[in-house]
């Protein structure tokens, strides 16, 4: 067996991984490794382009939505970001997989949920906002769980808390306001929060002693928005669940975002 084909037997495996894990039921899927993220993108959809005539972002990762509701996903990682966290034997690349799997997932779903004739409506986020926050949220959710599922023998073991609390969470919470200071776009801000939010989640996931409903809320008690934002979030991660109450969503999130 050649490295291609371990590479995509590896692969093979963690997406399987992540259908068993969280019981979803299994989707075609199509992972690929480029040099360059966008020209692999435009590449996909070239009819993407007009649409993207400013400065490109980069992005470690990033999923291709299909034409048409029955084709195939694509999700492409970054080459040399996923060499990088091999050599150093970091799992972000398995997290990066996850989330953009994890939209793929969601937008097949909302897409049925709210009939839409093709996933270019659903990627409009200026109709569809509040599924767009939904999702980050649920990708990073997703994504970060299974950084840590790939990097300890024992997910809950509190021994990992100090580390989280003194190291991880201050870095966090710094690298969110530098994230959302750096731009006066309100999604940009939203998403840089909904991350930070999904990650919160996992904590509490694992930790719940540790990360529990008082911690959460004084740690969020700056900001009451921030706080109903993961309140809800938290409490409605069934797309299903999470699609009729949007209007509430929306709501919470008008409180900082007034063109949200």
């Amino acid at each position: 067996m050649d490295s291609n084909d371990k590479l995509s037997q590896l692969m093979n495996n963690i997406i399987a991984d992540y259908f068993a894990t969280f019981n979803y039921e299994p989707f075609n899927l199509s992972l690929t490794f480029a040099e360059d993220i966008w020209k692999a993108y435009f590449d996909l959809r070239p009819d993407h382009r007009a649409q993207r005539r400013n400065q490109l972002p980069a992005f470690n990762g990033t999923v291709v939505a299909p034409k048409t509701l029955d084709d195939t996903f694509t999700v492409i990682i970054d080459k040399q970001y996923f060499i990088d966290d091999v050599n150093a034997r970091r799992a972000s690349w398995i997290g990066t997989v996850v989330h953009e799997t994890t939209h793929a997932r969601d937008y097949k779903e909302y897409a049925h949920l709210v009939g839409a004739s093709d996933y270019d409506e659903v990627l409009d986020t200026n109709k569809h906002r509040m599924f767009q926050l939904w999702t980050e949220f649920n990708s990073k959710r997703h994504g970060y769980y299974f950084v840590r599922k790939y990097s300890f023998d024992n997910l809950s073991d509190v021994a990992q808390v100090p580390d989280i609390m003194n190291i991880e969470l201050p870095g966090q919470i710094a690298n969110m306001t530098v994230n959302y200071n750096s731009t006066t776009d309100g999604w940009e801000q939203i998403y840089a929060v909904s991350q930070f939010l999904g990650r919160l989640a996992v904590w509490e996931d694992l930790f719940p002693k540790q990360f529990n409903s008082g911690f959460i809320e004084t740690l969020l008690s700056a900001n009451d928005w921030m706080a109903d934002m993961y309140r809800f979030l938290n409490t409605h991660r069934e797309l299903s669940k999470a699609i009729n109450n949007f209007a509430k969503l929306r709501k919470i999130v008008r409180c900082n975002f007034q063109g949200a």
